[in-house]
């Protein structure tokens, strides 16, 4: 015998269509995924789309919820793995990328925000930021300052020392300020240099001779 599709308006959400096909019959022998078909021959039975499962009664199809999913002619809606994701009405779930995680009762992935970073199929997003290191928002990983510079204070983005100040080194926590007799004039520096003799230092930005008798 032919399959027979009965069609019928029912739920259209993402993904879906206005209408959806919600009972297929055929004649093989029961299996545990058939439901009864309401208002069908004896002997007929019913198979689920994809996205969709058996109710309690084994006689309608349900949307699976969000967080499960459900291939064609599934027995039920099975929830999705650690770190994988399925909106309403899903036949798979989806895997959560680096630089999110997951959210919302394991129905979408969301971006892990600066400071922090994530690797594929992640629950958390990493907040341990290593000293000198940023993560803008959506990183897979955390990302050293270069000599000059050290980390904003949100762990976004690196940012130049001030003039006075030099960060020597790769990774750099902080700033720190030139010693007496040195200058850093501008911004971003990573080395201080010495006023020339003669020459004493203002507020380690600039150099300027020294009054008379000193």
């Amino acid at each position: 015998m032919a399959r027979q599709l009965f069609a019928s308006p029912a739920y259209s959400g993402p993904g879906l269509p206005h209408t959806v096909v919600r009972h297929m019959t055929r004649t093989w022998a029961a299996a545990s995924n058939q439901v009864a078909a309401a208002g069908e021959r004896s002997g007929s039975c019913a198979t689920c789309l994809a996205g969709f499962a058996p109710d309690g009664d084994h006689a309608n199809c349900e949307i699976c919820a969000a967080g499960k999913y459900a291939a064609a002619e599934a027995a039920e809606c099975t929830p999705c793995e650690p770190g994988w994701v399925a909106s309403l009405g899903q036949s798979q779930c989806s895997q959560c990328p680096a630089g999110k995680r997951v959210d919302l009762g394991n129905s979408t992935c969301t971006t892990c925000p600066a400071g922090t970073v994530s690797g594929d199929a992640a629950l958390e997003c990493d907040d341990s930021c290593p000293p000198g290191h940023v993560a803008r928002e959506g990183s897979a990983q955390f990302e050293p300052c270069r000599p000059g510079r050290i980390p904003s204070e949100d762990l976004s983005h690196c940012v130049m020392c001030e003039p006075g100040m030099f960060a020597a080194g790769n990774a750099s926590g902080e700033c720190a300020p030139c010693d007496p007799g040195y200058v850093a004039r501008g911004f971003g520096a990573v080395e201080c240099e010495a006023c020339p003799a003669g020459y004493r230092d203002v507020a380690h930005t600039s150099c300027v001779p020294c009054d008379a008798g000193t």
